[in-house]
Order: structure tokens, then sequence, then C-alpha cells
């Protein structure tokens, strides 16, 4: 049976009851009257191109609403500015028809909160970020906006560009203090106590919280503080929020019209995906297969390398969790737990073979085996290439090679940054050269040979678990209809790779966790820390390594194959940032420095983990929104986000807080895929 815990079915049950209590009742918006339109597979494009109509699909079973938008407009509030509770008015603005477009690489004009909130009102009208200019300014000489906004301002951010864009007028007696994740839950965020106190002292009466997070640790004193208790003792009500759908009626009293969610068992797989998912299952059998008897061998040596004897009980411990879901015909997440044993065992075993040559004095044959697994650059553009020979959308195949293509960029950004990692421990093992075989022979030397080999094979490993999971987009067949020829990649405004990894670098700062990706030569392994991949993706663009210049020479940087490779890059570069931010801050995580997996602050565990079950009913819900709305946009559910919501699904099913923040990442990218799809349906001419 699949471990449920009792505290996971009563998370569950509280989400459900926070879900219950929204807000209401709310006005129809003020934009103008809602029309009610049915469209065909690939007929959204009119529409769509419009910044002055919102295009929400599928808000009933048969149609879907247009809304008309204000061509411009704004609003003035109150933010807090700092992570000391410095608080400004600002004036928060959107025009319609944007005057640049940001390719990857390029900075956005917004911090990363700002662009964060435009990101999450455009989602909340169907519409892409990059139609409009979005601006948050000083509303006075005497305020001032830092180039890094606190993440809690996100939210408040995000209400107010919605309120500019359908005219809204928003209580100014109300302020939401909270993060928008990518699928459009509300999360908390570094310094809620302080933001709440300068809110409260700013005279707000009216505070929206994200739901389950009815505790934050303060920035000053590190304590745990009760929010609501404390909005109540200045007079306040604090209101928990679980999304920017039930945000913008808190703040306006209006209720915009919502994609209806399909149901859990129009996204099932079909028995032909199910079929091909088995025999994807099957090939991570016959690969772990060939290392499982050495690993087997190792687990009962003597004397075995600490590092080594960790990885090999960590893949034991993920085979024999992907062998139980796979009994319960759960293939995306016994596939995630079959690939990630097989990653951490050929580790193992590699540096184990690696540690004995060194040993015997051949190393020259050890530098020949690293070299052999380390590559990673070349088959990581080959995958990138396979996958973006068809540009065009002319089935679901694009948006199932979306996803692989993403996969393979991170595969690709990790042989970037190993690359200088490989070499480091290549000098490493070759100072070991002409010693004597006696020294060869310590404890001491296997010892160091694997704390330098051990952290780079893990991850070299999880780079190519990433690339075999993006070729496996190359066999998957879609069942859409085809579309016309032509199709424009959407303009996307911020979400630059370089811009991501600088803004982040600026919010993370404050929470960074003892021990990062810096000190990966004190043996840790780098691409255990989101922000290394982070930092990678944005080098792709800035200096990109020889294989993928030559891609962009061979398809041409202006082709649509190029330019849909840098929408793909934002993408993940964007869910990748939001993911990163959220364990540090909100979920208070670090990354365990040899194989990867999260760890949480003990001191904190408890109240960092309360808002899990809340934040993965919302990600399950705004997943089959995303499935209705693509549906509308190119005729049939993609088989992608099926396959992403299924895992999702599973792995959240586990009870296991690490495998559920994996099934919530799923999750996030079923709700992009929908998008994807919904702009996939709109940009075909």
């Amino acid at each position: 049976m699949r471990k449920h815990t009792r505290s996971s079915r009563l998370g569950l049950l509280v989400a459900a009851a926070l879900f219950a209590c929204r807000p209401g009742p709310a006005r129809a918006p003020t934009s103008g009257p809602a029309q009610a339109k049915r469209y065909a597979p690939f007929e959204l494009a009119s529409d769509a191109s419009d910044p002055k109509v919102a295009q929400i699909l599928g808000t009933s079973d048969d149609s879907s609403t247009l809304l008309p938008l204000q061509r411009a407009g704004e609003r003035v509030l109150d933010i807090v500015t700092d992570a000391r509770g410095e608080v400004a008015r600002v004036r928060v603005a959107v025009a319609a028809g944007a005057t640049a477009s940001a390719a990857p690489g390029g900075a956005p004009a917004l911090p990363l909160a700002a662009e964060l909130a435009a990101q999450a009102a455009a989602a909340a009208l169907g519409k892409s970020p990059g139609e409009y200019d979005w601006s948050v300014t000083a509303s006075t000489d005497a305020d001032a906006v830092g180039a890094a906004l606190p993440m809690a301002v996100t939210a408040a951010l995000t209400g107010a560009f919605l309120g500019s864009l359908t005219g809204a007028t928003l209580d100014d007696s109300a302020t939401v203090l909270a993060t928008v994740l990518p699928d459009g839950s509300l999360a908390g965020a570094p310094g809620l106590p302080e933001a709440v106190e300068a809110m409260l002292a700013r005279g707000k009466r009216r505070l929206g919280l994200p739901a389950g997070t009815s505790q934050a640790r303060s920035s000053r004193t590190g304590r745990l503080v009760d929010l609501a208790a404390l909005a109540k003792a200045a007079g306040a009500v604090a209101v928990p929020l679980a999304d920017v759908a039930e945000l913008y009626p808190f703040l306006s009293g209006e209720r915009l019209p919502a994609t209806a969610p399909l149901s859990a068992q129009q996204l099932a797989l079909s028995p032909e995906t199910e079929t091909e998912q088995r025999a994807a299952y099957a090939q991570w059998q016959l690969r772990i297969a060939e290392d499982w008897a050495a690993m087997l061998e190792l687990g009962n040596a003597p004397r075995v390398p600490a590092k080594i004897a960790l990885l090999i009980e960590a893949s034991q411990r993920h085979a024999r969790a992907a062998e139980t879901l796979i009994g319960e015909r759960a293939w995306g997440a016994g596939i995630d737990r079959l690939s990630a044993a097989w990653a951490l065992g050929s580790a193992a075993v590699t540096s184990m073979r690696l540690v004995d040559a060194v040993q015997l004095g051949h190393v020259d044959d050890a530098l020949e085996l690293l070299a052999s697994r380390a590559e990673i650059l070349e088959p990581a553009a080959q995958a990138i290439a396979e996958l973006g020979a068809d540009a065009g959308p002319s089935s679901g195949a694009q948006l199932v090679r979306l996803r692989g293509q993403a996969r393979a960029l991170r595969a690709l950004a990790a042989g970037l940054g190993l690359a200088a990692e490989t070499a480091r421990v290549r000098a490493e093992l070759d100072a070991l050269r002409g010693r004597d075989l006696v020294e060869l022979g310590d404890a001491s030397t296997a010892q160091l040979v694997t704390s330098a080999v051990a952290p780079l094979l893990v991850a070299v490993g999880r780079a190519h678990v990433d690339l075999e999971r993006a070729r496996q987009a190359l066999t998957l067949r879609d069942e859409l209809t085809a579309a016309p020829a032509r199709w424009e990649p959407p303009a996307e405004r911020p979400r630059g790779l370089a811009a991501w990894a600088a803004r982040l670098g600026e919010l993370l700062r404050p929470v960074q966790p003892q021990g990062t990706w810096d000190d990966a030569a004190a043996g840790a392994n780098p691409a255990a820390y989101p922000e290394f991949t982070l930092a990678q993706m944005a080098a792709l663009w800035s200096a990109p390594p020889a294989p993928l210049g030559a891609l962009r020479a061979r398809w041409g940087a202006t082709s649509p194959a190029w330019r849909t490779l840098g929408w793909v890059a934002s993408l993940a570069s964007g869910q990748l940032a939001a993911a990163t931010h959220w364990e540090m801050s909100s979920l208070r995580a670090r990354r365990d420095p040899l194989d990867g997996a999260l760890r949480l602050d003990g001191s904190s565990a408890s109240s960092s983990l309360a808002a899990l079950p809340v934040l993965l009913a919302s990600a399950e819900r705004h997943a089959r929104q995303a499935a209705h709305a693509a549906q509308v946009a190119v005729g049939a559910v993609p088989l992608a986000l099926r396959l992403a919501y299924q895992e999702g699904r599973e792995l959240a099913a586990t009870g296991e807080p690490e495998l559920q923040v994996r099934g919530l990442y799923e999750l996030w990218w079923a709700t992009e895929l929908g998008r994807a799809a919904v702009q996939l349906g709109g940009g075909a001419r």
C-alpha cells in the first residue's frame, strides 16, 4: 500500500476547508459586459492577439468568456520595499502594447517580484505578459522602489496589475502579503511578520495571507509569529487566500471569470500511453541492472568509503519505492524514483571503480573512465536538435517536445557548469600520478578520491536522467488535431535567463542556507543546488557553449526553432527560479550536498510543511483548469500535460515531503504546459 500519513490526510481536509472559505459575494467586473464565445481548435488568434480583451477559455462546458479590458490603467498602493519593513506609496501601471521584448539573457525592467506579479496577472486573464508594458514606480520623490523588492509584495502587485487592466477599484484598507507561485497559488515569503507589522502601522485592516500559513518566522528574532493573532491585536482581520482567483475579489469585491477544471478522470492516461510508460520503466530497469550486482557487492563489502555507502543505500531505497509505486500503476512517479536510483547507484559503482584504479596506480585508466562518464554537452545539444527539428505546431508533439527540450536544456546547463568541476577533479586525480603504491593504497587516498569524484558523478548522473527523459519525448505520440502550418512563438517580455539568476541572487542573499554550490570544491555536488543550474542556464545565452552555438548557426538566430527554444528556456528558468526561492524562503529547506535530497530545517519543519497540502490541492486544481483551457485551444488535452499531472499526483500521494515537493513542481509544469498550449493555439496562423 502507498503510504498516506494521518498528517497528510488531515492537511488535505484542512485544504479543502480553506478552499470552501472563499471571499464573497463578489460583483461582476467593472470593465464592461462579459461575452460568451465558442472557439474551434486553433482559432483563437484574433481575440488572443487583442490586448484589450481578456480571453478566458473553458469557463463552461461549451463556451469561453471574453472580458473587455482597459487600454491602459494605473493604481496606487502601499508596498513593503525592503526586508526591514519600510513602506512606500507606489504607482502600478499597465499599458497595452509592449515596447520591448527581452530575448533570453536580457535584463527585465522590473524586479523579480514585480515580474512574477505581471506573469500572474496576465495568466489570470488568459494573456501573455509580453502583450503589455508593466511598471512599478514611486508615487512621490520621497518614496523609493529598490531593485529587489521583497517577495511578500508579489501578491499585492498582482492585484494592482489586475485592477489596472480590468478597471476595478481596490480597497485601500486591504492588502495581500504573499508571493505568487507559477501556478497562481499564494505562498509565504521571507519577512512576512515584519511586512504584517508595517501594513498594520500603515492603517491596513484587512490582510490577505497565504492559506495554510498561520505562522511565519521573524527575520529579526528568528522566532515563529502567529500572524492572525498579530493582526487581531491591532484590530485587523487576517483572511486566508489560496490563489490569485481569491486574491482579486478580496481586494476588489469583484470576481473574474475562471476556467472550469476538468475532472481527474478526464486527465487519465490512455492504455497506449500506459504501455509506453511501462516500456520506459523497463528501460530504466535494464540500465540499473547493469550496476545492481556491483551495488549489492559493495553494500556488503568492508571498508567502503562512507559517501559511496550512502549513495548505495539511497539508490536501493529509491528502487524499492519505485517498485511500490509501479505496483499501484503510478508509472510517472515510478520512473522518477527508478531514474533517481540509477543516477545514485551508477555514481556509487563508478566512484568505487575510480578509487580501485587509482589505488592500483592506474591513474590514466581512472581519467579515461571519468572522461567517458562526464561528457554531457554534445549529447544534450543533440537531444535539443532532435526535439526542435520540427518547430511548427503540427500536433501535440510540439508540447511533448517542449517539456523534453526543457529537460535537455537543464542537462546542457549542467554540462556547462560541470566542465570546470570536471577539470578540477581531473587535476586532483592527475596529482596522484607516480605516487608510491603503499601511499595510494591507504584509506586516506580512497577518501580523497571519493570526495572528489562522487559528488561530480552524482551531478553527471542527474544530468543524464534529464537527457534520457528528454529523449523519451521523441517516442511519445499525441492525439491532437493538426494545426495550421505557421506558428509565431509568443513575445516573451521578462524572464531573460541572466535576469532570473541576478534577481534571484538578490532575493536569496538574506535566506541563503549554510553551504551552497559556491563551496563545491569542498566536496559538494554543485548540481544539487537549484541556483547552480539556474546560473548555468543564464550562461547558456550569455556565453553559449560550442554545441549550442553550432545549433543556432544551423537553425538561424531568427528562425522559429531558435526562438521557440528561447521561449522554452524562459519557461524552464522561470519555473526553476520560483521553485528555488520557495524552497529556501517559504519551505526553509536546503539540498543535501552529496545526493541533492531535500532537507528541512528541523527547528521549523512543522511550520514549513503546514502549507504544503494546501499548495498541492491548489496546484492540482490549477492543472485541471489549464487542461480545460488547452482542450479548447488545441482540441484535446496535450499528452505532455497529462503526463506531468499524473506524475505530480502520484508523487504527492506518497505522503513523503520530499516527493510531495517534486509532485508540486510537476503540477506546476502541468499548468505551464496548459498555458503553452493556449499560446500555441493563439499563435497559429
